[in-house]
């Protein structure tokens, strides 16, 4: 991510899918979403390959200007209907 000094990360998950989901509600509301680490899998945060984390492969990421409105939305939880 080239401009990574704006953005924070939301979350470390080790399945893509959870951040899937948590990026298209983020994008329903008008919240830009990335997500760096899909490709490496669950594997990279296990070993620290490929730019994972201790804490999960999979990280979710939004502008730090948003930040506070996503984990609000996020807090609100997702609607599985």
């Amino acid at each position: 991510m080239a401009d990574e000094e704006e953005y924070v990360v939301l979350g470390d998950f080790w399945e893509p899918s959870q951040p899937l989901l948590l990026k298209s509600v983020l994008e329903a509301n008008g919240i830009e979403a990335r997500i760096t680490g899909e490709y490496a899998g669950n594997i990279s945060g296990n070993i620290g390959l490929f730019g994972g984390s201790s804490r999960g492969g999979i990280q979710l990421w939004v502008h730090a200007d948003d930040a506070r409105e996503a984990r609000e939305i996020l807090e609100q939880g997702v609607d599985s209907e």
